[in-house]
Protein backbone atom coordinates (compact mmCIF):
# COMPACT_ATOMS: atom_id res chain seq x y z
CA UNK A 1 0.00 0.00 0.00
CA UNK A 2 0.77 3.63 -0.39
CA UNK A 3 0.78 5.21 2.61
CA UNK A 4 -0.07 8.71 2.45
CA UNK A 5 1.75 10.82 4.89
CA UNK A 6 -0.17 13.42 7.10
CA UNK A 7 3.15 15.12 7.27
CA UNK A 8 4.15 15.17 3.78
CA UNK A 9 1.29 17.37 2.35
CA UNK A 10 0.74 20.82 3.45
CA UNK A 11 -2.31 23.23 3.59
CA UNK A 12 -4.68 25.96 1.51
CA UNK A 13 -6.07 28.75 3.22
CA UNK A 14 -9.11 30.52 1.45
CA UNK A 15 -10.75 26.78 0.95
CA UNK A 16 -13.72 26.99 -0.68
CA UNK A 17 -16.70 25.57 0.98
CA UNK A 18 -17.37 22.37 0.51
CA UNK A 19 -20.37 21.41 -0.88
CA UNK A 20 -22.15 18.48 1.24
CA UNK A 21 -22.91 15.37 -0.07
CA UNK A 22 -26.68 14.79 -1.60
CA UNK A 23 -28.69 12.48 0.64
CA UNK A 24 -28.47 10.33 -2.69
CA UNK A 25 -24.97 9.94 -2.46
CA UNK A 26 -24.72 9.26 1.44
CA UNK A 27 -27.25 6.42 0.30
CA UNK A 28 -24.68 5.20 -2.01
CA UNK A 29 -21.93 5.45 0.21
CA UNK A 30 -21.34 1.44 0.76
CA UNK A 31 -21.95 0.90 -2.87
CA UNK A 32 -18.81 2.96 -4.31
CA UNK A 33 -16.51 0.80 -1.52
CA UNK A 34 -18.02 -1.91 -3.34
CA UNK A 35 -18.08 -1.60 -6.71
CA UNK A 36 -13.61 -1.02 -8.44
CA UNK A 37 -15.39 0.13 -11.54
CA UNK A 38 -17.43 3.17 -10.37
CA UNK A 39 -14.60 4.13 -7.62
CA UNK A 40 -11.99 4.53 -10.72
CA UNK A 41 -14.12 6.30 -12.52
CA UNK A 42 -14.56 8.76 -9.80
CA UNK A 43 -10.70 8.88 -9.26
CA UNK A 44 -10.08 9.22 -12.96
CA UNK A 45 -12.52 11.62 -12.93
CA UNK A 46 -10.72 14.35 -10.91
CA UNK A 47 -8.00 14.63 -13.77
CA UNK A 48 -9.60 13.64 -16.66
CA UNK A 49 -8.57 16.17 -19.80
CA UNK A 50 -6.10 18.11 -22.03
CA UNK A 51 -3.54 19.82 -20.67
CA UNK A 52 -1.34 21.83 -23.38
CA UNK A 53 2.11 22.26 -22.75
CA UNK A 54 4.36 24.28 -25.07
CA UNK A 55 7.55 22.93 -23.52
CA UNK A 56 7.72 19.11 -23.99
CA UNK A 57 11.39 17.37 -24.08
CA UNK A 58 12.10 13.81 -24.80
CA UNK A 59 14.33 11.75 -22.18
CA UNK A 60 17.12 11.49 -22.51
CA UNK A 61 18.06 14.69 -24.13
CA UNK A 62 21.75 14.28 -24.52
CA UNK A 63 21.69 16.46 -27.95
CA UNK A 64 20.06 19.49 -26.06
CA UNK A 65 16.99 19.71 -28.82
CA UNK A 66 14.75 22.13 -28.00
CA UNK A 67 11.62 22.18 -26.11
CA UNK A 68 8.14 21.67 -28.47
CA UNK A 69 4.21 22.02 -28.22
CA UNK A 70 2.90 18.57 -26.32
CA UNK A 71 -0.65 17.98 -24.09
CA UNK A 72 -1.04 15.85 -21.34
CA UNK A 73 -4.20 13.47 -21.74
CA UNK A 74 -5.74 11.65 -18.90
CA UNK A 75 -8.84 10.18 -19.94
CA UNK A 76 -12.32 9.20 -18.42
CA UNK A 77 -10.78 5.60 -18.31
CA UNK A 78 -7.40 6.63 -16.23
CA UNK A 79 -5.07 6.54 -19.45
CA UNK A 80 -2.40 8.85 -19.09
CA UNK A 81 -0.97 10.28 -22.63
CA UNK A 82 1.76 11.90 -23.40
CA UNK A 83 3.05 11.49 -26.67
CA UNK A 84 3.82 8.00 -27.43
CA UNK A 85 4.11 7.51 -23.97
CA UNK A 86 1.40 6.06 -21.47
CA UNK A 87 0.88 4.93 -18.27
CA UNK A 88 -2.98 3.21 -16.51
CA UNK A 89 -3.59 4.70 -13.21
CA UNK A 90 -5.00 1.40 -12.53
CA UNK A 91 -2.38 -1.00 -14.04
CA UNK A 92 -3.28 -4.32 -12.26
CA UNK A 93 0.61 -4.55 -11.35
CA UNK A 94 0.63 -0.93 -10.40
CA UNK A 95 0.65 1.45 -7.98
CA UNK A 96 -0.89 4.86 -7.38
CA UNK A 97 -1.41 7.98 -5.32
CA UNK A 98 -2.59 11.60 -4.97
CA UNK A 99 -2.36 14.36 -2.49
CA UNK A 100 -4.18 17.66 -2.88
CA UNK A 101 -3.31 20.00 -1.11
CA UNK A 102 -5.38 22.58 -0.07
CA UNK A 103 -3.71 25.11 1.88
CA UNK A 104 -0.95 25.58 -0.38
CA UNK A 105 -3.21 25.21 -3.31
CA UNK A 106 -1.12 22.29 -5.14
CA UNK A 107 -1.56 18.50 -6.09
CA UNK A 108 0.50 15.43 -6.92
CA UNK A 109 -0.42 12.80 -8.92
CA UNK A 110 2.18 9.78 -8.72
CA UNK A 111 1.44 5.89 -10.39
CA UNK A 112 4.12 3.03 -11.41
CA UNK A 113 3.95 0.05 -12.83
CA UNK A 114 7.23 -2.09 -12.56
CA UNK A 115 10.10 -0.11 -14.06
CA UNK A 116 7.21 2.57 -15.43
CA UNK A 117 5.84 5.28 -13.73
CA UNK A 118 4.08 8.93 -14.28
CA UNK A 119 4.26 12.07 -11.88
CA UNK A 120 2.38 14.83 -12.01
CA UNK A 121 2.87 17.70 -10.01
CA UNK A 122 1.20 21.30 -9.69
CA UNK A 123 3.34 23.46 -7.14
CA UNK A 124 2.43 26.98 -7.80
CA UNK A 125 -0.93 28.20 -6.82
CA UNK A 126 -1.80 29.10 -9.69
CA UNK A 127 -2.36 25.95 -11.49
CA UNK A 128 -0.55 27.03 -14.41
CA UNK A 129 2.50 25.81 -14.60
CA UNK A 130 2.08 21.78 -13.42
CA UNK A 131 4.71 19.20 -14.67
CA UNK A 132 4.33 15.62 -16.18
CA UNK A 133 7.40 13.12 -16.61
CA UNK A 134 6.13 9.71 -17.67
CA UNK A 135 7.97 6.62 -18.88
CA UNK A 136 10.80 4.04 -17.54
CA UNK A 137 12.51 4.86 -14.31
CA UNK A 138 13.20 4.77 -11.09
CA UNK A 139 12.66 8.14 -9.01
CA UNK A 140 13.08 10.32 -11.73
CA UNK A 141 12.15 9.01 -15.53
CA UNK A 142 15.18 7.94 -17.58
CA UNK A 143 13.73 7.28 -20.96
CA UNK A 144 10.55 8.86 -21.84
CA UNK A 145 8.69 12.37 -21.82
CA UNK A 146 8.76 15.64 -19.91
CA UNK A 147 6.46 18.58 -20.04
CA UNK A 148 6.27 21.84 -17.96
CA UNK A 149 4.14 24.98 -17.65
CA UNK A 150 0.98 22.76 -18.26
CA UNK A 151 -2.33 24.24 -16.91
CA UNK A 152 -4.53 22.61 -14.92
CA UNK A 153 -6.91 24.92 -13.75
CA UNK A 154 -9.81 22.63 -15.81
CA UNK A 155 -9.06 19.76 -13.66
CA UNK A 156 -12.01 18.79 -11.37
CA UNK A 157 -9.38 18.11 -8.31
CA UNK A 158 -8.49 22.19 -9.12
CA UNK A 159 -11.95 23.32 -9.91
CA UNK A 160 -14.10 21.19 -7.60
CA UNK A 161 -11.40 21.05 -4.98
CA UNK A 162 -14.33 19.93 -2.63
CA UNK A 163 -14.70 16.76 -5.37
CA UNK A 164 -11.97 14.89 -3.42
CA UNK A 165 -13.23 15.57 0.13
CA UNK A 166 -16.58 14.18 -1.67
CA UNK A 167 -14.86 11.27 -2.60
CA UNK A 168 -13.04 10.52 0.55
CA UNK A 169 -16.43 11.08 2.59
CA UNK A 170 -18.13 8.69 0.14
CA UNK A 171 -15.69 6.00 -0.13
CA UNK A 172 -15.28 5.61 4.13
CA UNK A 173 -18.90 6.30 4.70
CA UNK A 174 -19.59 3.89 7.68
CA UNK A 175 -23.29 3.50 6.66
CA UNK A 176 -24.16 5.36 10.30
CA UNK A 177 -22.38 2.96 12.30
CA UNK A 178 -19.25 3.33 14.57
CA UNK A 179 -16.41 1.39 13.84
CA UNK A 180 -14.53 0.22 17.14
CA UNK A 181 -10.93 -1.04 17.34
CA UNK A 182 -8.05 -1.59 19.69
CA UNK A 183 -4.85 0.55 19.42
CA UNK A 184 -1.32 0.71 20.23
CA UNK A 185 1.41 3.36 20.70
CA UNK A 186 5.08 3.27 19.83
CA UNK A 187 7.71 3.21 21.68
CA UNK A 188 8.45 6.73 22.26
CA UNK A 189 4.76 7.06 23.99
CA UNK A 190 5.44 4.24 25.85
CA UNK A 191 3.85 1.53 24.14
CA UNK A 192 0.61 2.28 25.79
CA UNK A 193 -2.63 0.75 24.66
CA UNK A 194 -6.27 2.01 24.43
CA UNK A 195 -9.55 1.79 22.53
CA UNK A 196 -10.63 4.22 19.65
CA UNK A 197 -13.83 4.64 17.57
CA UNK A 198 -14.44 6.68 14.21
CA UNK A 199 -17.85 7.16 11.93
CA UNK A 200 -17.96 8.92 8.57
CA UNK A 201 -20.32 10.31 7.13
CA UNK A 202 -21.01 13.05 4.29
CA UNK A 203 -20.88 15.94 6.80
CA UNK A 204 -18.05 14.63 9.30
CA UNK A 205 -15.71 12.71 10.76
CA UNK A 206 -16.63 11.53 13.91
CA UNK A 207 -13.16 10.78 16.27
CA UNK A 208 -13.62 9.06 19.94
CA UNK A 209 -16.79 11.36 19.82
CA UNK A 210 -15.03 14.38 18.43
CA UNK A 211 -16.77 15.80 15.53
CA UNK A 212 -14.28 16.94 12.85
CA UNK A 213 -16.47 18.95 9.71
CA UNK A 214 -15.37 18.78 6.46
CA UNK A 215 -16.58 21.76 5.86
CA UNK A 216 -16.75 24.22 9.03
CA UNK A 217 -15.03 27.91 9.73
CA UNK A 218 -11.54 27.92 11.11
CA UNK A 219 -11.82 24.12 10.54
CA UNK A 220 -11.93 23.07 7.50
CA UNK A 221 -9.56 21.01 5.94
CA UNK A 222 -6.00 21.29 4.62
CA UNK A 223 -5.32 17.75 2.80
CA UNK A 224 -6.93 15.20 1.14
CA UNK A 225 -5.11 12.17 0.09
CA UNK A 226 -5.35 8.67 -1.43
CA UNK A 227 -3.34 5.72 -2.37
CA UNK A 228 -3.44 2.05 -3.30
CA UNK A 229 -1.24 -0.79 -4.12
CA UNK A 230 -3.91 -2.23 -7.34
CA UNK A 231 -3.50 -5.48 -6.77
CA UNK A 232 -4.42 -5.62 -3.00
CA UNK A 233 -7.77 -4.32 -4.10
CA UNK A 234 -7.38 -1.84 -0.93
CA UNK A 235 -7.34 1.74 -0.69
CA UNK A 236 -5.29 3.96 2.18
CA UNK A 237 -7.26 7.58 2.62
CA UNK A 238 -5.78 10.56 4.74
CA UNK A 239 -7.00 13.47 5.82
CA UNK A 240 -5.75 16.61 8.14
CA UNK A 241 -7.89 19.68 9.43
CA UNK A 242 -6.60 23.12 9.49
CA UNK A 243 -6.80 23.13 13.62
CA UNK A 244 -4.35 19.95 13.39
CA UNK A 245 -6.53 17.22 13.33
CA UNK A 246 -6.02 14.13 11.40
CA UNK A 247 -6.81 10.75 10.34
CA UNK A 248 -6.09 7.62 8.24
CA UNK A 249 -8.04 4.72 7.20
CA UNK A 250 -7.83 1.69 5.22
CA UNK A 251 -9.81 -0.05 3.84
CA UNK A 252 -10.84 -3.58 1.52
CA UNK A 253 -12.37 -2.94 -2.19
CA UNK A 254 -15.20 -5.36 -3.24
CA UNK A 255 -17.88 -7.57 -1.53
CA UNK A 256 -18.37 -5.79 2.66
CA UNK A 257 -15.74 -3.51 1.89
CA UNK A 258 -14.46 -3.99 5.64
CA UNK A 259 -11.97 -1.70 7.21
CA UNK A 260 -8.28 -2.61 7.60
CA UNK A 261 -7.22 -0.27 10.21
CA UNK A 262 -6.95 3.34 11.07
CA UNK A 263 -4.49 5.93 12.55
CA UNK A 264 -4.96 9.10 14.11
CA UNK A 265 -2.59 12.00 16.42
CA UNK A 266 -4.02 12.82 19.82
CA UNK A 267 -2.12 15.02 22.09
CA UNK A 268 1.18 14.51 20.91
CA UNK A 269 0.37 10.64 20.54
CA UNK A 270 0.05 8.53 17.46
CA UNK A 271 -1.94 5.46 17.60
CA UNK A 272 -1.78 2.81 15.70
CA UNK A 273 -5.79 0.51 15.25
CA UNK A 274 -7.12 -2.54 14.13
CA UNK A 275 -11.14 -2.60 13.96
CA UNK A 276 -12.87 -4.74 15.46
CA UNK A 277 -14.41 -8.01 13.93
Amino acid sequence: MISPSVSSVVRRRGLCALALLSASAVASAASLAENPALLKQRVAALFAGRYASSSCYEQPNQDGRPAAAGDLRITPDGQVVVGPERAALFDPAGELGFTLDLKARQFYLDISAGDRMARLASTDDSFRQASIEIGRGSGNVTQGRSCGDLDVRGARIVAQPESAAALFAELYDTGGRTVKGRCHAGRRSGGKDSEASFKVSGTALVLNGRTLPWQAPGGALSMVSLGSHVADQQVNGSVEWLNGANFQVERSIGPGAPFVSFAFAEAGTEWACNPAP
